[in-house]
This record gives structure tokens, C-alpha cells and sequence, in this order.
């Protein structure tokens, strides 16, 4: 039987690596190495880094706050800026429910 802890940090190390993709994509560098370097921490076995990953989250100018309007330089229209976001949004809410699971596990 597979360890619960194991398959949480799987999930949040496939969903972490989608959110880098999408942060890169649309030209956002900082969030980008924020969530690589957690990402890099937690295969490490680090569990400071969820604590990390969580307080991106938190306050203005979070991560929360972030609005994707940009794809390789160019502006997005309405419809893909909606789509792009929702995404994001998406995301977002799967890496911080992992990371907050995952935190209560270790």
C-alpha cells in the first residue's frame, strides 16, 4: 500500500511543476523561482518549504494577487486572459491544498 505522505508530495510536485510552466509561460519570472525553488526543497525532504510555499499566499501582493495578462511578450485577449486565469486560479488553489495537507502530514 502506497504511503499517503509519499503520493501527497507526488501530487504536489506534478501540480508544482504545472504552475512553474504557466508562471514562465506568461512572464512571471519571480513567482516562477519562488515556487521552483520550494519545489527543489521539498524533493529534498525539506519541510521548511511548505511553510515557504504557504506564505505565498498570504498578504498583498501574494500570489493570490497575481493576474496573468501576458503569454511569451504578448498581451492576451479577453477571452484567453479569462481562461489563462482561471488556470492559474486553478493551480494555485491545487499547490496550496497540497502543500497544506502535506504540512499537517510531516
Amino acid at each position: 500500500m502506497p504511503d499517503p505522505v509519499d503520493s501527497l508530495v507526488d501530487s504536489l510536485m506534478e501540480s508544482m511543476t504545472a504552475l512553474i510552466e504557466v508562471l514562465r509561460l506568461h512572464d512571471e519570472p519571480f513567482w516562477a523561482k519562488w515556487m521552483s525553488d520550494d519545489m527543489r526543497a521539498v524533493d529534498r525532504g525539506d519541510a521548511r518549504a511548505l511553510d515557504h510555499i504557504l506564505a505565498a499566499y498570504g498578504g498583498m501582493g501574494s500570489v493570490n494577487d497575481l493576474i496573468l495578462d501576458r503569454i511569451s511578450g504578448r498581451i492576451l485577449t479577453g477571452d484567453e486572459r479569462v481562461a489563462a486565469n482561471e488556470n492559474l486560479r486553478a493551480l494555485l488553489s491545487r499547490v496550496y491544498d497540497l502543500a497544506r495537507s502535506l504540512r499537517r502530514e510531516v
